[in-house]
């Protein structure tokens, strides 16, 4: 029990880092974004260089010259990214949205789909917000990339956050 205790004491404290983490990236949203951009620029740099240097032993593979073309285009992806992280956040606020428009489109026709005898309003629901969240941070663009990202992981982090203090005080209550 005492391990238990333990364990759910490092839930909430986890829980408690992640709430202030996730309102920090409220607060201050473009400073994760340019992070998630740096990390997916660092990633296909390493990927590129991984593949090029994969191509080197296999040299006498047909496939060579697409590994290598590959690694290139992946080296050169990052470098743009970790070059000018602003126009990445800017590129990927775009394709968010984009996706985001989509799914609510999608969710929408679901909704004409589902038997009316079922809790199908929601899926209206949701697709409705979905497509006027795509269309307001579309329309706010590139001025959305500064808050949009940061704003999508701090609400993400708030609520891991609370999920993990409320579970460990609903097991701490409950021994």
């Amino acid at each position: 029990m005492q391990e238990l205790a333990e364990s759910l004491k490092w839930f909430k404290i986890l829980g408690i880092i992640l709430i202030v983490v996730g309102v920090f990236s409220i607060l201050v949203p473009v400073i994760p974004g340019l992070a998630v951009v740096f990390l997916i620029g660092l990633a296909l740099v390493i990927s590129g260089v991984s593949h090029i240097i994969h191509a080197i032993p296999t040299r006498n593979w047909k496939g060579v010259f697409f590994g290598i073309l590959s690694g290139i285009i992946f080296l050169i992806a990052g470098i743009i990214l970790l070059d000018k992280p602003e126009k990445g956040l800017m590129f990927f606020t775009l394709v968010f949205a984009m996706l985001i428009f989509m799914e609510g489109i999608f969710e929408i026709f679901t909704f004409f789909h589902l038997p009316s005898d079922s809790r199908r309003g929601w899926v209206l629901f949701s697709g409705i917000v979905a497509v006027f969240l795509a269309t307001l941070i579309w329309r706010q663009w590139p001025w959305s990339s500064a808050w949009f990202l940061g704003t999508i992981i701090g609400v993400t982090l708030i609520f891991k956050g609370w999920a993990l203090v409320a579970l460990a005080n609903a097991e701490l209550t409950a021994e």
